[in-house]
């Protein structure tokens, strides 16, 4: 059936892979053999964050897992996807969400 497509794309640096990995290892995670694909899915883990700091609106490793959360029990689907090559550690990505279409979505509430 229609469905819409939504395409996110870094504009920065990217995702900070190193940063993703030691975080979710000190969560208790196990990182070894990831690839950076799956490395950078983590960041909809709970508890991770590469923030140095905690604020009002980051830092808490709550967001992206929540935001996941919501799309999911919509029916949407939400991936990474890489848009180029590791740099210095940092993943170029874009995040694709694939939103059901108003009658899924009617079916589903």
């Amino acid at each position: 059936k229609d469905k819409i497509q939504v395409i996110y794309r870094d504009d920065g640096r990217g995702l900070y892979l190193d940063g993703i990995k030691k975080r979710a290892s000190d969560l208790g995670v196990s990182v070894k053999g990831m690839s950076d694909l799956e490395v950078a899915h983590l960041i909809f883990h709970g508890g991770v964050s590469t923030s140095e700091e905690i604020t009002k609106i980051s830092g808490r490793g709550v967001g992206m897992g929540a935001v996941k959360t919501f799309l999911e029990e919509i029916g949407a689907e939400v991936t990474i996807e890489s848009t180029g090559p590791t740099k210095n550690g940092y993943k170029a990505f874009q995040l694709v969400v694939l939103l059901p279409s108003e009658e899924e979505l009617a079916k589903a509430s």
